[in-house]
């Protein structure tokens, strides 16, 4: 038997049994009624219209629109009502079996939607679809979506999308005022190489986008827009950054430091006891900071090319700084030499203020110690020798500016390699101030060689070399 129940214009309900073989009509008995009242009593304090069944698999009300066009409703439910929590369709799963519903949505469609929840209001923050969950038990969830079946596409359990200029596909918000709350988490159990427990991807081939933007308005120390963590063993990342564009500029993981002194672009810190950042003397694209000891703060690791670079556009600037503020080493090099890529020239002068005295007959080193260039670090004004970093052929130029020798005295400049005589350039003096040059290029030289400029004279006595460096000063280039 069946029970069909019809609501009255007045409110009254006329309940009738119906065999499902025959249109006889069976009006209940008053016992029969007040029996099926008790059978039927819900939670609910008023409804109009209630199916039930206890068949398995079965449906309590089913609402079904044959219309093959058209945006037509199986089922359909309104509320009038502007009181929070009112509802137009509202399902309700009261047993404690795993895996019930509430409300459920099925679709057979390729582009179907099992649920859809359509905010229409124009103004203020309406939500398409709200998930509640009062349970205070670990990982209880209030919106969860899940992709059955395994595949190797890219299927989404639940997806976010937004077509607002200024719009969020996906807000995670942390409402609680304490506590490790988390907006958005994503969980990961497979063990295979490159699954991840978020994702953000940007599609667009325009535009300065973002797969996945953190911020953060806190100004307390250790807040962070993103933040990674991971487990206590292996070879693991709080966060890996990957590109694959050949674009100059391209980067996996990008920090900038927009505003403010000291700030970090990306700050990396491995610690034995937690403490904060150590600070730098200036705002820093990448810091790295490591408290344990035989930790790494920043690690550069690269099978074919650089593992680290650093760039500077700044012509004063050092592309890559190492700071040690108890006075150890700022940089350290282990398992093998270091390259330098910069050009390799270096151009001196003396700027000691004083002139260097030079003695009658005697082949004397001009003192140049003022470095104006010097892109390898080749040059040492402690002994005032270019200590060649590679191999190869280099141009040296040199000019030096004497101060008063007598008319007919004998002044010369050489180029000296190892200490052995490459070139020189004399000249008689006519009296007065007097130059003498010398240009040389030398070929086949090795690294580890060393190069100096040497004086000569013949006056009897002491003659000086003025120190203005625009007249005594020496080039020393790699040319091939």
């Amino acid at each position: 038997m069946l029970l069909e129940i019809n609501v009255l214009a007045n409110g009254a309900q006329r309940r009738r049994w119906r065999s499902p073989m025959s249109d006889d009509d069976q009006t209940g008995t008053d016992g029969q009624n007040e029996q099926l009242t008790a059978q039927l009593s819900h939670t609910s304090k008023e409804y109009k219209v209630l199916g039930e069944t206890d068949a398995i698999d079965g449906v309590g009300v089913l609402g079904h629109n044959t219309a093959t066009t058209g945006a037509s409703h199986g089922v359909e439910g309104v509320t009038d009502s502007g009181q929070y929590d009112a509802s137009g369709v509202r399902g309700k799963a009261v047993g404690g079996g795993l895996g019930t519903y509430g409300v459920r949505g099925t679709s057979d469609s390729p582009e179907g939607v099992g649920v859809q929840g359509k905010a229409t209001a124009t103004t203020g923050t309406p939500i398409g679809v709200k998930g509640l969950n009062y349970s205070t038990d670990s990982d209880a969830i209030g919106i969860f979506g899940k992709v059955v079946y395994q595949t190797d596409k890219r299927n989404t359990g639940i997806k976010g999308a937004t077509q607002s200029s200024r719009g969020t596909g996906v807000h995670g918000n942390a409402s609680a005022g304490s506590g490790e709350t988390t907006g958005v988490l994503g969980e990961v159990f497979s063990g295979t190489n490159g699954a991840t427990g978020v994702v953000g991807w940007a599609n667009s081939s325009d535009g300065r986008t973002y797969g996945v933007q953190g911020t953060t308005e806190s100004a307390d120390t250790g807040a962070a827009g993103v933040q990674g963590s991971t487990g206590y063993s292996g070879q693991v990342y709080g966060v890996q950054g990957e590109t694959f564009s050949p674009d100059n500029e391209a980067a996996g993981v990008r920090g900038d430091a927009a505003n403010g002194s000291g700030a970090n672009g990306v700050a990396g810190v491995t610690y034995n006891t937690k403490s904060n950042v150590p600070s730098v003397p200036e705002p820093t694209g990448v810091v790295g900071a490591a408290e344990q000891g035989g930790a790494f703060g920043v690690v550069g690791w690269s099978k074919q090319f650089e593992g680290v670079v650093g760039r500077s556009d700044g012509s004063s600037q050092a592309a890559l700084v190492g700071f040690n503020p108890a006075g150890g080493f700022g940089l350290s090099v282990r398992g093998g030499p270091v390259e330098k890529t910069s050009p390799s020239a270096a151009v001196v002068y003396p700027g000691s203020g004083s002139a260097q005295t030079i003695n009658s007959a005697s082949t004397t080193v001009v003192d140049f110690d003022s470095v104006q260039q010097d892109g390898q670090e080749e040059f040492s004004t402690s002994n005032n020798e270019f200590t060649l970093d590679k191999s190869g052929t280099y141009r040296v130029d040199a000019n030096v500016l004497w101060r008063s020798p007598t008319s007919g005295t004998e002044i010369r400049t050489q180029i000296h390699v190892n200490g052995s005589e490459q070139a020189q350039n004399y000249y008689f003096a006519g009296g007065g101030r007097e130059s003498t040059s010398v240009t040389k290029v030398l070929p086949n030289l090795s690294a580890g060689d060393t190069i100096d400029i040497r004086v000569y004279h013949d006056e009897g006595s002491t003659l000086e070399l003025d120190d203005d460096y625009d007249d005594t000063y020496a080039s020393f280039v790699r040319v091939g």
